[in-house]
């Protein structure tokens, strides 16, 4: 009896921690006082069954801390400005229960505009305002944030951040993080940003070419963390969507190769804003519009309008090339149109391609060339 006794304390030990088999003794666990390996436990369990798992094992007087408990714990983690370390450690307990697959993931960069000034801050009893990249001083104006996000399965992560000024080099915090990534478990593939002269000068500092004058483009470099693997750097879909908006707004055409007219048959190689602009005033003083979402005043816009995407998807949308087909048929505008219509209906098909979701349009292991991709290809090229 006692040699069972002594078995079962020892597959009890292994199973729960000492503060976890002393809370099995009593009849509730308000107030309870749980350790550092009860927490990195709970946490590894709240990662990998999700809240309403978490909760089912609550349920069944499992002993471990409440969710609520869970949360307070995460008010001490340290926040400051840099890499997020103690976040790295948490994030370390989420991967473990990842597979080899799920472990591929982007780090995203992204920034946002700060009103210029000094403030103290309570949580840390210190005085914000100044920036704090390593090798850039005088006032933020802007904050950069840095995070891990999922390829094949959705999660994203926060993992560092800072406030920057009007110029950044980000190179030294960009290989800092994936450095980090790579030390819990995760593969970095690739690195995406918006389309901002200091992200293209953080490209240029990879040794990247994006430039249209340039014959050859260098997208890509040989991986820190394996040589045997390559870094990506990418622009995001929706600000590259928005400056083909811009640039088509402030150039007010496009000219496309011939091959591309004579593949699909247009009847001109010319894109242009008048003819969308010709639709808007068609439309103008019509109780039921074409494309409703399509304003004069809006075309040009102002430099927030310009900085929503939704401005640049009202005008690169089906309903517009419709509205222009529909011009064509009626006599009211002539063929010319028609080319400015299929450049339309075709970045509303990419956009779609790049960003859904869906598991028949998406990009996905199961599907890796969706319908119209490699057209997409071809006429970007």
């Amino acid at each position: 009896m006692t040699r069972e006794r002594a078995k079962l304390n020892n597959r009890l030990t292994t199973i729960f921690s000492i503060d976890q088999l002393k809370k099995l003794s009593q009849t509730s666990f308000r107030g309870s006082k749980w350790s550092d390996a009860t927490y990195r436990k709970a946490f590894q369990l709240r990662f990998t069954c999700g809240t309403t798992g978490y909760e089912e094992l609550l349920r069944q007087s499992q002993p471990l801390p409440s969710l609520r408990s869970l949360r307070r714990k995460l008010q001490d983690v340290k926040m400051e400005p840099g890499v997020l370390y103690e976040t790295f450690e948490l994030l370390k307990l989420k991967v473990k229960s990842f597979s080899e697959r799920d472990r591929n993931c982007v780090l995203t960069l992204d920034e946002t505009a700060l009103k210029a000034g000094y403030q103290y801050d309570k949580s840390g009893s210190c005085i914000r305002g100044s920036v704090t990249l390593p090798g850039h001083s005088g006032v933020a104006t802007h904050s950069l944030v840095f995070m891990l996000g999922g390829i094949s399965t959705r999660w994203k992560q926060v993992v560092a951040y800072h406030f920057t000024g009007d110029r950044v080099d980000g190179t030294t915090i960009i290989l800092e993080i994936i450095k980090n990534a790579c030390e819990i478990g995760l593969h970095v593939s690739c690195v995406t940003s918006d389309m901002g002269s200091s992200n293209r000068a953080m490209q240029k500092a990879f040794v990247i070419e994006t430039s249209v004058k340039s014959d050859t483009h260098k997208y890509r470099i040989t991986h820190q963390c394996d040589p045997n693997r390559y870094l990506y750097f990418i622009f995001d879909v929706p600000h590259l969507t928005k400056n083909i908006k811009c640039a088509l707004v402030n150039g007010k055409e496009f000219t496309l190769s011939d091959e591309t007219v004579a593949k699909y048959g247009l009847k001109s190689n010319i894109v242009s804003l008048n003819a969308i602009t010709q639709l808007a005033e068609f439309q103008l003083n019509d109780g039921l519009k074409i494309t409703p979402n399509l304003q004069t005043d809006k075309l040009m816009g102002s430099h927030f309008d310009k900085m929503k995407v939704s401005s640049a998807l009202n005008l690169f949308s089906k309903s517009v090339a419709a509205g222009l087909r529909y011009l064509v048929e009626f006599g009211c505008g002539s063929d010319c149109l028609l080319t400015t219509a299929w450049f339309v209906e075709w970045m509303d098909h990419w956009f779609d391609l790049m960003s859904s979701r869906h598991p028949v349009m998406a990009l996905s292991l199961n599907n890796l060339e969706p319908r119209g991709i490699q057209q997409c290809y071809q006429s970007f090229a």
